[in-house]
């Protein structure tokens, strides 16, 4: 059965995971910029699967770019024929999407092109979810100092925040940057009120050539003085970022370096990296429970701060609880903690006896 959306016949069930009015179709050799701007506010832009070479930037009210792709996670097997964008992506209108797509730019060469998708300037309601990022790397060794970045939500503006921005659902894989600086999986940085990085899978960051990487970051910016506040980090999976092993840095499944509040990790899984967990700053406004915390090659928690960090309720590899430093001691004061290693004041008992597949104490 044929249907026709703008002129143009297409068959049915083509677009897998679409369910929104369709107001543009894209195909291989048609540029998805050219639909954008073409575009009116709301509008959905669906583009079939094929290889687009062109930065992109959504940058009309409320449009929804939705790739082969859309409704289906970054990490399913299910996933058809991608759509990928050769290129960057940049949401900054409120109530943009990107939804279904992979996206795989070429390497950085410039601090300006060393983010594969970016949330910048000052939108509200902004949704990526369902897409696949993927072998993105750094080649300027003579250039300025700046990491890539798989997804980044960019608060750039000190006095006009990003609102209630969600990352979810995506695949963030590959990432490297051999020159100078870092790679972070996804980034909430700056200027930013509210947002949800759910669901998402985040591995291979840093592959051992990297002076140090995160899985999930949440940080400031030099422009200006303003840091992110209440984000949730829920139901990702955080696996082998990993650093240069001569680096004197490491790779962080997830990391706090702004000195923000309502900082929410609950329900990930942070396995098989340097460092599991890695707070600089804002101890007391973490809360770290329910997660699964194991197979850290470093510290499955190094708390930098002089504040306690409530890091009860996580799974640590063992029933016995975490070792290190910090760990669980016997009234001897000798350790019996035999899962990851922490360090710095972490608050852990009460601790779960299993994984969160089957949370007991």
């Amino acid at each position: 059965m044929l249907k026709t959306i703008c002129g143009t016949a297409v068959a049915s069930g083509a677009f897998v995971g679409s369910s929104a009015a369709q107001d543009a179709v894209v195909s291989p050799g048609e540029s998805i910029q050219d639909a954008i701007d073409g575009a009116s506010p709301d509008d959905t832009i669906v583009v079939e699967s094929g290889t687009y070479k062109e930065d992109v930037t959504i940058d009309v009210e409320g449009v929804t770019l939705e790739g082969p792709n859309a409704g289906v996670a970054g990490d399913e097997g299910s996933r058809d024929d991608e759509a990928t964008i050769d290129g960057q992506v940049v949401l900054s209108e409120d109530g943009t999407a990107l939804d279904g797509f992979e996206v795989s730019p070429p390497s950085a060469e410039s601090t300006q092109g060393s983010e594969a998708i970016r949330i910048g300037n000052t939108p509200a309601d902004v949704i990526v979810e369902n897409n696949v990022v993927r072998d993105f790397e750094r080649d300027d060794p003579n250039g300025e100092f700046y990491g890539v970045d798989g997804i980044n939500v960019f608060g750039g503006v000190a006095d006009d925040p990003i609102e209630d921005a969600t990352v979810r659902r995506n695949e963030v894989r590959n990432l490297r940057n051999e020159d100078q600086a870092g790679a972070a999986g996804i980034s909430i940085q700056g200027n930013v009120e509210g947002a949800t990085v759910e669901d998402n899978v985040v591995t291979e960051v840093g592959e051992e050539v990297t002076a140090y990487g995160f899985g999930v970051v949440i940080r400031g910016t030099g422009n200006h003085d303003e840091v992110p506040e209440d984000v949730e980090v829920v139901g990702n999976d955080l696996t082998d970022v990993l650093s240069d092993p001569d680096s004197e840095f490491d790779g962080v499944g997830f990391e706090v370096e702004a000195d923000g509040e309502g900082y929410t990790v609950t329900e990930n899984r942070i396995e098989g990296n340097n460092l599991g967990v890695e707070i600089k700053v804002a101890a007391a406004e973490t809360e770290i429970d329910f997660n699964d915390i194991e197979d850290n090659t470093r510290r499955g928690i190094f708390n930098d701060d002089d504040a306690t960090l409530d890091a009860t309720d996580n799974w640590w590899g063992h029933a016995s609880g975490p070792g290190g430093p910090d760990g669980r001691r016997n009234p001897a004061g000798k350790e019996v903690g035999k899962g990851d290693e922490i360090e710095g004041s972490v608050e852990f008992d009460p601790w779960l006896r299993r994984s969160i597949d089957s949370p007991s104490r």
